[in-house]
């Protein structure tokens, strides 16, 4: 047997509206081992198969126990209007914190305003 047929392959990635795909190979006789049924992580990477986190055992090919097939949710797309963002909710508090800070500001100039009467009837100050 040659050290080729003896080594685990891994797919390049492919992928649908909803997940991301890739299949592994592994020689004949480690498939021999597996369960008949998916493996957990722990299971699969036991057996010696490398993958970064996310990655899920999700089916079994019966006529080829020696195809591992795997999946994981493609990432959530991030909104045009967060999109160079890195933390949004901080930005957000931030510019609320600002707005607040102007309205004091603008109220407290205007406290001892000495304004005609006629004046502070007709308009509003900001």
């Amino acid at each position: 047997m040659s050290s080729e047929e003896e080594e685990i392959h891994y797919s390049r990635k492919y992928n649908d509206d909803v997940y991301e795909y890739r299949h592994v190979h592994v020689p004949m006789k480690l498939a021999e081992k597996f369960p008949n049924r998916v493996m957990t992580e722990k299971e699969w990477r036991g057996f010696g198969i490398q993958q970064s986190p996310g990655w899920v055992h999700y089916m079994i090919h019966g006529p080829e126990r020696h195809v591992l097939l795997f999946r994981r949710p493609l990432p959530k797309e991030v909104p045009e209007n967060n999109a160079g963002s890195t933390n949004n909710a901080e930005e957000e508090t931030s510019k609320n914190n600002a707005e607040k800070d102007a309205e004091k500001d603008a109220s407290e100039s205007n406290a001892g305003s000495e304004a005609p009467t006629f004046l502070r009837n007709r308009f509003r100050y900001l």
